[in-house]
Formats: C-alpha cells, sequence, structure tokens
C-alpha cells in the first residue's frame, strides 16, 4: 500500500512539473502569437502606404505621359 501511494505522489509530481513546463511554453506561445500579430499589423500599414503611393506614381506618369492616339 505505501509502495502504491510513494508511486501515486511520484506521479502526481510528474504531472505538476508537466504542467508547469506547459504553461510557461503556453506564456512563451502567447507573447509570440502577440509580437507576430503586431509585426503583421505594422506591415499591413506599411503596405497599403507603398500602394497608395504606387498608385499616386502610376497617375502622375499618365498626367505628364498622356496617351495620344
Amino acid at each position: 500500500m505505501e509502495l502504491e501511494l510513494n508511486d501515486l505522489e511520484s506521479r502526481i509530481d510528474k504531472l505538476i512539473e508537466l504542467l508547469q513546463q506547459v504553461k510557461l511554453e503556453n506564456h512563451s506561445l502567447r507573447k509570440k502569437i502577440a509580437t507576430t500579430n503586431n509585426e503583421n499589423i505594422t506591415l499591413l500599414d506599411k503596405n497599403k502606404k507603398i500602394a497608395e503611393s504606387i498608385r499616386k506614381l502610376i497617375l502622375q506618369l499618365k498626367d505628364e505621359f498622356p496617351k495620344s492616339y
């Protein structure tokens, strides 16, 4: 009986340790997700600004070099 209790206690200790590891990993992954989301927002904003700059440049070029048919 005591051997079974010791075995059970050992298993519980291992589960607690595993739980702590999973919590740390979970926290780390959540931070990575937040960082990646912020980077994604920044890149999308830059992309929109660049696309707008290209549109303006195209319009400017069209004004400077109109089609002559």
